[in-house]
């Protein structure tokens, strides 16, 4: 079977589907890319682009300040009595910590 189902929006056109166990499913494109441009399936060999981010130097010891609206991870190497490297602050918009306002490294 083709991976293709017709629709007729007037003159006729084609849609992408994926045939999964005789169940068409439409395709959709992430638009990541430039008009008219297909880069491809997203997959582990071909992973959503990210342009920015949280890394983290060496660390062998992390610990969790929690308080009502924000949580805070610091990480040292040497332990816990060892030297901070970086700490992470998660700041929620309420104390149900349901949906996450925040992030930020320093």
């Amino acid at each position: 079977m083709a991976d293709n189902v017709g629709y007729t929006p007037g003159a006729g056109a084609s849609i992408a589907a994926d045939d999964i166990s005789g169940v068409l499913y439409q395709r959709m494109k992430v638009t990541l890319g430039a008009d008219g441009v297909n880069g491809g399936d997203l997959s582990s060999s071909n992973p959503m682009p990210v342009t920015s981010g949280i890394s983290l130097p060496a660390w062998d010891y992390m610990s969790l300040s929690s308080g009502a609206t924000t949580d805070t991870y610091t990480f040292k190497t040497g332990g816990a009595g060892g030297s901070t490297v970086a700490t992470v602050a998660l700041e929620y918009t309420d104390a149900t910590k349901a949906t996450l306002s925040t992030v930020t490294k320093s």
